[in-house]
């Protein structure tokens, strides 16, 4: 309840739909969560944020229904420094991608399993987890994605949490790492 209370504003404005009642049901592990959020004078503070957070993850496991392109120079360095990651990703995110990276690199990073790619059409979060921390960002009750907001927490129990998560929508996800890992 406190975690519910604590972030008020923000379970009420967001649809948490994609969040499954066995997760809904254990939010109190996000207790020590904070808000990043956007400001008057500082509109791309979440995505600024988001950026630094990721820097010497030894890991990422990503959901992502939403596509920046500053993502790409952010794993493509990740994956130079020895990162492992795993993203689910829609299928729309999978052709932007293919269509601006260097496919030989990818390519190599998804063949030696470093880089594993899963296809899923029902992403209602944008969930990413690390060795550090975990980023939950959320669409609003309209259906639009909300960049001006990401719920952050580097509490063990909180990344378990997320881990869980990302694992329930892994497992309804193809992994397109062979797929790929061919045609790049």
């Amino acid at each position: 309840a406190t975690t519910l209370q604590k972030f008020q504003n923000f379970w009420l404005i967001h649809d948490i739909s994609g969040i499954p009642k066995k997760y809904l049901f254990q939010i109190g592990v996000l207790k020590n969560a904070s808000l990043i959020e956007a400001q008057d004078t500082h509109i791309g503070r979440v995505h600024e944020s988001y950026l630094d957070m990721m820097k010497s993850s030894k890991f990422v496991k990503g959901i992502s229904p939403v596509f920046h392109p500053d993502f790409l120079d952010l794993y493509k360095n990740l994956l130079r420094e020895g990162t492992e990651i795993e993203l689910i990703l829609t299928s729309d995110i999978v052709e932007e991608i293919i269509s601006k990276v260097d496919l030989a690199e990818f390519s190599q990073y998804i063949m030696n399993g470093q880089l594993s790619i899963f296809q899923n059409e029902k992403l209602q979060v944008a969930l990413t987890v690390t060795d550090k921390v975990i980023s939950l960002g959320l669409f609003n009750v309209n259906g639009i994605y909300d960049y001006n907001v990401d719920l952050i927490d580097s509490d063990p129990k909180a990344r378990e949490w997320g881990e869980g998560l990302y694992e329930y929508y892994r497992r309804g996800s193809k992994n397109l790492s062979e797929e790929l890992g061919a045609i790049l």
